[in-house]
């Protein structure tokens, strides 16, 4: 009886803490859960110009359409962008060719946002630069690929740079291809392009199926064979990856905590 009641002070600081936690974790994700339904709202807008169904998800809203012949994704989650959460958008054609990149505007700095550094080192790995050949492309835009020709090949032509010029002319921060989709990335997605979202589908969509047709593959080598299938069965990478994203989540909660207790 002694030790029942010598241990109740535990059992109720443990019932506290729960109870604390559990508050401050509804209060961190509530703007998130917010965001949701304004992403909800925009995408059934959205809908209306490229068709589609919307799915809404508790922290993020997702259109899966088809366009150019394409399955379309068009995705918004929320962020933390300078200490406030915002949406990011994704929107990508499905395209199963085998090559990548990654492009960003030279003015944009090098820095990255922590989940547009995860996901270039998750999925496409860092590359080098490539020269397009292109004035156009090699005066405003930055190329990230293994696959130098395949970027040459592909992105060369005034046709495919000008595409390119009007992705980028929307805002995006990145233009991923991983050799199954091809994305262009809002990260954050301000107030602003906000405004011009019904809009703003249906030109990104369009630019991305310009940049998708007739696409070349890369050429076929032993080593990109090989680290191609080691990407698909690397456990080890997907353990750094998953880690990295807890390390940021504790990281936020321990800073958020902080303030709240300051």
């Amino acid at each position: 009886m002694n030790q029942t009641i010598d241990d109740l002070p535990m059992v109720v600081a443990a019932l506290l803490f729960s109870i604390a936690f559990f508050i401050v974790y509804f209060l961190y994700h509530l703007p998130r859960r917010a965001l949701a339904k304004k992403a909800a709202a925009i995408l059934k807008l959205a809908s209306l110009h490229i068709g589609g169904t919307v799915k809404e998800g508790w922290y993020s809203a997702r259109l899966t359409s088809r366009r150019y012949g394409r399955e379309a994704i068009v995705r918004l989650y929320p962020v933390d962008s300078d200490g406030e959460v915002m949406l990011a958008l994704k929107m990508g054609l499905s395209l199963k060719v085998r090559g990548g990149f990654l492009i960003s505007p030279l003015e944009r700095p090098e820095t990255q946002t922590p989940g547009a550094l995860l996901e270039t080192l998750g999925i496409l790995s860092i590359g080098p630069v490539v020269i397009v050949d292109n004035p156009e492309m090699d005066q405003r835009f930055r190329v990230i690929s293994f696959h130098q020709d395949f970027v040459r090949n592909n992105l060369r032509s005034n046709k495919k740079a000008e595409a390119v010029s009007r992705a980028f002319g929307l805002g995006a921060a990145y233009m991923l291809f991983n050799g199954k989709r091809i994305t262009l990335i809002w990260d954050p997605f301000s107030t602003e392009e906000l405004e011009l979202a019904p809009s703003m589908f249906e030109k990104s969509l369009s630019a991305l199926g310009d940049i998708a047709e007739g696409m070349i593959p890369a050429a076929s080598t032993g080593i990109s064979d090989s680290f191609e299938s080691l990407k698909k069965v690397d456990i080890l990478s997907v353990i750094l990856i998953f880690s990295g994203g807890i390390i940021y989540f504790i990281i936020k909660l321990l800073t958020f905590l902080n303030e709240v207790l300051e």
